[in-house]
């Protein structure tokens, strides 16, 4: 049986907890601690001593709890058997999770249903190494990683995050598309949920991201709520609301009829949206040199925009007052 002298960390820094591969150590041993580390000694189940980062020559002069390890004489030195596990205490890499299944909803402003994936990475760091091996891990385990912890909890924290991803859509009164500008702030929101899961075990949460939310690309959706959302996005950026300019598109094309030449000159199109209304009265009732046929095209286009309600009854009654008048009296 080989009795080791020098007992050290050699495993990657992917590691959170790590075993230390033999038991059966000289009570001349050395135990070397690095910084950002702990070592956990356990014999048969119980938690014997944790030692923080250093150099420590284990004999029983020095830690008498080692004269309880003791088992047997091997070349005149005595022997302890016990299990050590490092503990890595700095913050873990970058652990990357993503939903497992799209998440299903309807989109709270189109009242699309459609699909929602989501991505991100999260950082823990060990604050309970005693506690995480208590209740995760236990003695017989050759120690856990970052990819092994998000395995472990995978499911726990799938239910929340697909929780609270969809309670967060519902209430935004928001595109489906429009929230994924608002990631950090989701992430926020979920953040403390993960929290409560994780403390339990002597684990603490020190970041956690959503680097993406999208539909996927199979939706049958997906282009009917692109093209909605970026046709909003387009009218945010003209500074108009969907009415005026869609009254723009209208009274765009009837400026363009036969006849209509004044009022394109009298500047009627985008720059006159700001008082759509007064124009299309003004403008209207200077066109006198028009003909009867172009008046009744003028009184369709107008009840085109009284439908689309640009502009409202008593404006429509006015210019058709005012247009059959004009025919009676020809």
């Amino acid at each position: 049986m080989e009795f080791l002298t020098s007992i050290r960390n050699q495993s990657g820094r992917d590691y959170l907890i790590w075993k230390y591969p033999k038991e059966d150590f000289n009570t001349n041993s050395v135990l070397t601690v690095n910084p950002g580390e702990e070592a956990i000694l356990i014999k048969n189940g119980d938690f014997v001593h944790t030692f923080t980062s250093g150099r420590y020559e284990l004999q029983t002069e020095n830690y008498p709890f080692l004269s309880d390890l003791r088992n047997l004489l091997s070349n005149g030195s005595s022997t302890f058997t016990c299990s050590v596990f490092f503990v890595n205490v700095h913050q873990s890499t970058e652990i990357l999770w993503g939903t497992s299944s799209p998440i299903q909803l309807r989109d709270p402003v189109q009242g699309i249903a459609t699909n929602v994936r989501a991505r991100g990475s999260y950082r823990v760091q060990v604050v309970d190494g005693e506690c995480l091996l208590r209740n995760l891990i236990g003695a017989s385990s050759i120690g856990i990683t970052g990819s092994s912890l998000d395995s472990y909890f995978s499911q726990q924290f799938q239910q929340i995050i697909k929780s609270e991803i969809t309670k967060a859509l519902i209430n935004s009164n928001k595109e489906v598309l429009g929230m994924c500008a608002n990631l950090g702030e989701l992430a926020s929101d979920i953040e403390p949920h993960l929290q409560e899961i994780l403390k339990t075990y002597g684990i603490k949460l020190e970041f956690f991201a959503i680097s993406g939310m999208d539909i996927p690309e199979g939706d049958p959706n997906r282009m009917i709520l692109e093209q909605a959302y970026a046709k909003k996005q387009e009218l945010h950026i003209l500074g108009e609301s969907y009415g005026r300019v869609k009254g723009t598109e209208i009274l765009t094309n009837f400026s363009k009829n036969e006849g209509t030449g004044t009022m394109a000159a009298a500047g009627f199109g985008i720059n006159a949206c700001n008082d759509l209304s007064k124009s299309i009265i003004e403008l209207v009732s200077n066109n006198n040199a028009n003909s009867n046929r172009l008046d009744i095209d003028k009184l369709k286009q107008l009840k085109i925009m009284l439908d689309e309600k640009l502009i409202t009854q008593a404006d429509y009654d006015s210019v058709k007052n005012e247009i059959l008048t004009k025919i009676a009296n020809l």
